[in-house]
């Protein structure tokens, strides 16, 4: 089993971005947590469920109902 402090530079390593975003606001705001992430095809923690309007899906149909005429 990994220890947090081992799990805390796996996340550093696999996560550059979202780490370096993460310094930033902690730099600003005090102590952050990251709830979800994915960069470079990789994914931690869970998506929040979406209850908005989904404009890609809007722009499909609409591009699909364009296409029917």
């Amino acid at each position: 089993m990994m220890t947090n402090e081992e799990k805390r530079e796996r996340n550093r390593r696999e996560f550059p971005g979202v780490t370096s975003i993460v310094d930033q606001f902690t730099v600003v705001f005090g102590s952050v947590k990251v709830l979800h992430a994915t960069e470079n095809g990789k994914e931690i923690g869970k998506a929040p469920t979406f209850d908005g309007l989904d404009v890609d899906q809007l722009l499909r149909l609409d591009n699909w109902r364009s296409n029917r005429k």
